[in-house]
C-alpha cells in the first residue's frame, strides 16, 4: 500500500462511483479498478461491494476507512513538513549568545527572523564565547552570537555585526558618580570588579590594556564571567566595574541603583559583536538565519556609539 492507494480508497470511498473516482484522480478506470483490487489482496479482504448502483463499502472497508483516513494525513503532514525543512522554513535552529545581547541584539534580531520563519523551532542557550566557540566547532550549536576579538579558524565563518564601547559601572550614591566622566587614575583608588579572563572574547583584556596605556593598574577585588553579575556586585556597593554601553538599558531594569558614565579624556575601547559558524554547509534554517543577521548588521545599525550597542 502506497501513498497513491491511500488517496485512491478515500476518493473512491466518497463518490462511491469508479467512473467518478477515476476521473477526479485524473485516472482510467480500468486503472483505478485494477489498483484496488491489488490493494483489497493486500489486505485480504474486500473493501468495496461493486453493485449496478455503483460501489459501497463494506463492513471491512468501513472498518479501515478511518485508520487510512489518518494515514494519509499523517503521509501529507510527512511531506509538508519534508517540503519545509527543506527550504529551511521549519526544523530546529540552535542559537548560542553571550549575555548582554539578551535585551539589546536578540529581541530585534529573533523577531525578524521569526516573522520570517515561524515554523523554526528556536533553542537559545547563553554562554562565554570560549565555550561558544567550542560548541559550534562541535556542532552543539548551530550559530554563535559572540564577542570579538577571536582568534582565526580555519573551521569557524567569522562576521562581524556591531560596535560597542565601554562605560564605567558605579552605585548611585557613590562619590565619584556626581562627576560627568570618570578618569581612569580615580577608580584606581577604590576596589574595582573585574571579569575572569578567559581565552578568547574576553573583556578582561581590553580593560587592562586601557588602564596600562596610563600606567595605572586597576584594584581588582573581585571577578566575574558575566556582566549581570558584575552589575549585581556593583549595585551591592562593593565596587567599580567597566560594562559595554549596550547595558544601559538593561542596568536601569535590573540595577536601578547603579549608573553608568563615561571615560575620561575619551578613553573608551572599541568591543565589537559578531556570529559564528561552521564553515562547512548547514541546513536552510542555519542559512536563512545568518541571512537575517546580514540583513540586520546592512540595515543601518552597524555602528551605534551613543546608543544601545552589543557587548559580552
Amino acid at each position: 500500500m502506497d501513498f497513491r492507494q491511500l488517496r485512491q480508497f478515500l476518493v473512491l470511498s466518497e463518490t462511491r462511483s469508479f467512473s467518478v473516482a477515476a476521473q477526479k484522480l485524473h485516472l482510467g478506470q480500468p486503472a483505478l479498478s485494477t489498483s484496488i483490487r491489488k490493494l483489497e489482496e493486500e489486505f485480504g479482504c474486500q473493501l468495496f461491494l461493486r453493485t449496478s448502483r455503483g460501489v459501497d463499502l463494506t463492513m471491512a472497508g468501513q472498518a479501515a476507512m478511518a485508520d487510512l483516513r489518518k494515514a494519509l494525513l499523517h503521509v501529507q503532514q510527512a511531506r509538508d513538513n519534508a517540503r519545509l525543512a527543506a527550504a529551511g522554513k521549519s526544523g530546529t535552529l540552535k542559537i548560542g549568545f553571550v549575555g548582554s545581547v539578551v535585551s539589546t541584539l536578540m529581541p530585534k534580531l529573533l523577531a525578524g527572523f521569526c516573522a520570517q520563519h515561524p515554523q523554526v523551532r528556536l533553542e537559545l542557550e547563553e554562554a562565554t564565547t570560549s565555550l561558544l566557540i567550542e560548541r559550534v566547532r562541535r556542532g552543539d550549536v548551530d550559530v554563535g552570537l559572540v564577542r570579538f576579538p577571536i582568534d582565526n579558524d580555519p573551521d569557524l565563518v567569522v562576521s562581524h555585526i556591531q560596535d560597542d564601547h565601554l562605560l564605567v559601572a558605579l552605585p548611585r550614591h557613590h562619590v565619584l558618580a556626581a562627576l560627568d566622566e570618570i578618569p581612569l587614575v580615580e577608580m584606581t583608588y577604590y576596589p574595582f570588579i573585574h571579569y575572569t579572563g578567559e581565552v578568547q572574547g574576553a573583556l578582561a583584556p581590553v580593560i587592562d590594556a586601557l588602564f596600562q596605556e596610563e600606567g595605572l593598574a586597576p584594584n581588582t577585588t573581585h571577578r566575574a564571567a558575566q556582566v549581570q553579575t558584575v552589575l549585581g556586585l556593583v549595585e551591592e556597593g562593593i565596587g567599580l566595574a567597566m560594562v559595554p554601553s549596550n547595558m544601559s538599558a538593561i542596568s536601569m531594569r535590573l540595577s536601578p541603583h547603579v549608573v553608568l558614565r563615561p571615560i575620561a579624556g575619551g578613553k573608551s575601547a572599541r568591543i565589537s559583536l559578531g556570529f559564528i559558524h561552521l564553515a562547512q554547509p548547514g541546513t536552510p534554517a542555519r542559512i536563512h538565519f545568518c541571512e537575517a543577521v546580514m540583513a540586520f548588521r546592512q540595515g543601518g545599525l552597524m555602528h551605534l556609539p551613543d546608543q544601545i550597542g552589543l557587548g559580552i
